[in-house]
């Protein structure tokens, strides 16, 4: 990116110079030199997002008393998987989405925005669009529901079974058997 714009910046020198010495033009027209430079910045800025968001996961804590303050990684991925006291999972759980949510929200719609824009430039009608172009998938919607028609009625007994085992473990007061599963009680697969 810096080398197109150190071009940008020769291109926009001969062209000043060019114009003060009478010259004839005949470099790139202006407005390519206004979409290089505005695209540059679009990208600087969408990675800037980007580096924010990662940075706020990195630095974000979530205060549990006497635990203390724990990042997400690894302290609090370990305390998940070695507490099994619901009280304390509910903390860990709550506090890491309340210091990280909240405060991703305006850069999160922003990269969107930036993202979207990008693609519109590009001729896609948002970022969706041109990911799912990748996957060389026409149609990657059709699929995508014939695959959640097939895999719902194992999802269901899966959800049902782990429900169930949970319910068991911490109560019908945590878990109800026709209810929905409470994120922080949910377990990693390698917890004993």
């Amino acid at each position: 990116m810096n080398k197109e714009l150190g071009k940008i910046r020769q291109v926009s020198s001969e062209k000043s110079w060019n114009s003060m010495i009478g010259a004839e033009d005949t470099g790139p027209p202006a407005q390519n030199i206004v979409a290089v430079k505005t695209q540059w910045r679009e990208d600087r800025a969408s990675f800037q997002l980007q580096n924010e968001l990662g940075r706020l996961y990195e630095t974000s804590r979530a205060c549990l008393g006497d635990l203390g303050c724990l990042r997400a990684e690894p302290e609090l991925d370990v305390l998940m998987r070695k507490t099994r006291d619901p009280n304390v999972r509910l903390a860990a759980w709550t506090g890491l989405r309340d210091a990280i949510g909240p405060p991703s929200q305006a850069s999160f719609a922003n990269l969107i925005k930036n993202e979207n824009h990008a693609a519109a430039a590009a001729g896609y009608t948002d970022i969706g669009q041109c990911w799912r172009e990748e996957l060389e998938t026409p149609d990657l919607e059709k699929v995508v529901d014939d695959l959640n028609k097939a895999v719902t009625p194992f999802y269901k007994l899966l959800h049902g079974f782990v429900r169930f085992h949970l319910s068991r473990y911490y109560g019908e007061r945590l878990v109800q058997l026709n209810g929905t599963i409470p994120a922080h009680l949910l377990v990693s697969p390698d917890v004993s």
